[in-house]
């Protein structure tokens, strides 16, 4: 998967014109990135996001921080099994910014410890799923 800084702009897959689309949660092991805790509630709100994917692609990818895998990244949840790493996500914040993800960004935030940007989890606090 493509690295790009959080909060630039969009341009990982751009058919058509952008829509203020910006970059959260595209990392790769060759790039620092912030960790902490996040809410388990907004936890909760990335995983319902991931079950309507947007943009999804043919294939997957690996998460590069589990060193020794070749499979995807699988969650289980109440709303059945999800394989990640093939799609994105996105997120509307108030001010009409929008946030493009990987959906792998559930992954990190739950087995790395991602914090994503504070503007990026108030939008996902805003977020009716």
């Amino acid at each position: 998967m493509s690295y790009y800084e959080d909060l630039t702009a969009y341009s990982y897959y751009t058919p058509g014109k952008l829509n203020n689309e910006w970059n959260v949660g595209w990392l790769d092991e060759h790039h620092p990135f912030l960790t902490g805790p996040i809410d388990p509630e907004l936890c909760e709100k990335l995983l319902k996001l991931c079950h309507r994917p947007v943009r999804q692609m043919r294939g997957y990818h690996y998460c590069s921080f589990c060193k020794g895998t070749n499979v995807p990244v699988t969650v289980e949840s109440s709303a059945g099994v999800l394989k990640l790493g093939a799609a994105e996500i996105r997120v509307e914040g108030r001010d009409g910014r929008i946030y493009a993800c990987p959906d792998l960004i559930y992954h990190y935030v739950k087995v790395h410890n991602y914090r994503p940007p504070e503007d990026f989890l108030e939008a996902i606090r805003s977020v009716t799923v």
